[in-house]
């Protein structure tokens, strides 16, 4: 111990030692303050045990580092500036984690190799000028900065204005709006009185990436199987920017699509001043039980921001009329997914197929269609579709193009203009969490197969979803192939072959 504290004093006491032990302590520091606002779970002792090891790391190089450019007190700030380039370059060529993975030991021999230039030069031109909190200020902001950056070079971006020819089109998707919520919406009471209506169509997953995917590509969220679309990057604006430029459009021509990230987590629109996000995070990762009266307070933070999206949408769909685009062209409202607030015993989205989550609004105001609800289950899968079939697009696949979901009968998107066929089949697939799930929709009935058991329930009579229903194996094998099927009568059950099941799953 006597050691220890010798060693600990020789340290401190040399003012070059010092500063290398300072840098290597504020590195997680400054993250901790660069990263705060990310919704993403803070452990403390996360951080603790960060602090600790780095701190070691700065006692091990100040003891055993020469007083020259290998002991730097530059060397935490480049490693993490090094880091920050690798990952700018992972966003911009949108790499997949596999294609990095694959390649980790040249990863971090470039990163070596980068921090090791950088010291250099430091050592060159501002070693022992410049305060060692200032060098280790330098990566983690470098890092914040490049996820932020591609995101403000792109909202400062000029947006080409389109010379095709052809039928305006205007997609607006509002991220997680619940349909019963998007019901309370005087934005969507104005689309009621223009277009068709489908305040219970069904999205294609249960969170965010494979719905977008699918609603662009028409093709179900099983097919692609994407949980993250490489290049998929929308303009990222503010909404008097998109007015603006709806003022420079052509009457013709283009896809304008708006993403509204309201009413997503955070709910940074809250009245209460005082609204503690961490409340947020820790419901998120379940890590924290929540009482009835805090449950009812994230449940009105999230109706704010459904209001304040409300405002925003009613905004931009009036700026629509009023440049007479509906005329002549077509308008489609949506959301990727909802948000469930404890129904059925979670909290937000991407872990379960009830209701809450995979139902969502969707509206169509175009030339011949006809305004009010109309019937049938729509589906995120049949937006593409349907705006392919309005631009005059030809819908056949290329030669050689991966097999589609149409490539199957049954699976296919469906013109929304279009009557919708009783016996359809809304089918959505996946989760945030990597828990085995998908689900169907045909009419009222809602199957869901989780964890390799399925169960029904009666939309009509159940509309909560609290009485689970027995699902045949011939009716799941039928709505896997895009069929309707029979569903099985009280005590059907009874009369089938309970080996079958058991070797199915579905009873044990």
């Amino acid at each position: 111990m006597q050691r220890l504290k010798t060693l600990a004093s020789r340290l401190w006491a040399d003012r070059w030692r010092r500063r290398l032990l300072i840098a290597w302590g504020s590195l997680p520091i400054v993250e901790l303050v660069l990263f705060a606002t990310d919704m993403r779970r803070v452990s403390l002792a996360g951080w603790a045990v960060e602090i600790l090891a780095l701190v070691a790391c700065g006692v091990v190089h100040a003891a055993l580092a020469p007083d020259d450019w290998r002991g730097s007190a530059a060397w935490p700030g480049t490693v993490a500036t090094a880091l920050g380039v690798v990952r700018l370059v992972h966003e911009l060529f949108a790499l997949g984690f596999s294609a990095v993975t694959a390649v980790i030991p040249l990863v971090a021999l470039g990163i070596g190799l980068l921090a090791f230039l950088m010291v250099r030069l430091l050592d060159r031109v501002l070693w022992r000028r410049l305060p060692a909190v200032l060098l280790t200020f330098t990566g983690p902001f470098v890092m914040w900065l490049v996820s932020a950056g591609p995101q403000v070079v792109r909202f400062y971006l000029p947006v080409p204005a389109p010379t095709a020819q052809g039928a305006p089109l205007v997609v607006i998707t509002v991220d997680t709006l619940r349909s019963d919520m998007a019901a309370e919406m005087e934005s969507w009471r104005w689309l009621e009185r223009r277009g068709a209506t489908w305040p219970r169509a069904m999205s294609a997953s249960s969170w965010t990436w494979p719905a977008l995917v699918t609603l662009w590509s028409g093709v179900a969220a099983e097919e692609h199987g994407s949980g993250r679309a490489p290049g998929m990057r929308q303009q990222m604006r503010d909404w008097s920017a998109e007015l603006a430029w709806l003022d420079d459009a052509p009457a013709e021509g283009f896809l304008l699509w708006v993403h509204l990230s309201e009413p997503h987590l955070p709910y940074r629109h809250t009245a209460d001043p005082s609204w503690d996000y961490n409340l947020l995070r820790n419901a998120r990762s379940g890590d924290w039980f929540l009482g009835e009266a805090e449950r009812a307070a994230v449940v009105e933070a999230h109706r704010r921001e459904v209001a304040y999206a409300d405002v925003e949408v009613l905004r931009l769909l009036q700026a629509i009329e009023a440049r007479g685009l509906l005329a002549k062209g077509a308008l489609i409202f949506t959301s990727d997914h909802g948000e469930e607030f404890w129904e059925h015993g979670g909290f937000e989205h991407g872990h379960a197929h009830h209701g809450e989550v995979i139902d969502v609004p969707l509206a169509l105001v175009a030339p011949g269609v006809a305004p009010g609800a109309a019937g049938g289950v729509a589906s995120l899968q049949d937006i593409a579709p349907t705006l392919r079939a309005i631009a005059g697009l030809d819908t056949a696949p290329e030669a050689g193009a991966p097999a589609a979901a149409d490539a199957r009968p049954g699976l296919a998107g469906l013109d929304l203009r279009r009557p919708l066929p009783a016996e359809r089949v809304a089918r959505a697939w996946g989760t945030a969490y990597f828990r085995p799930l998908h689900s169907y929709r045909v009419g009222d009935r809602r199957v869901i197969v989780a964890d390799g058991e399925a169960v029904a329930y009666d939309l009509a009579a159940d509309p909560g979803e609290l009485r689970p229903l027995p699902v045949t194996p011939e009716e799941l094998a039928a709505l896997a192939a895009g069929r309707a099927a029979p569903t099985p009568a009280p005590g059907a059950l009874r009369d089938l072959d309970e080996d079958l099941l058991r070797s199915l799953g579905y009873v044990h």
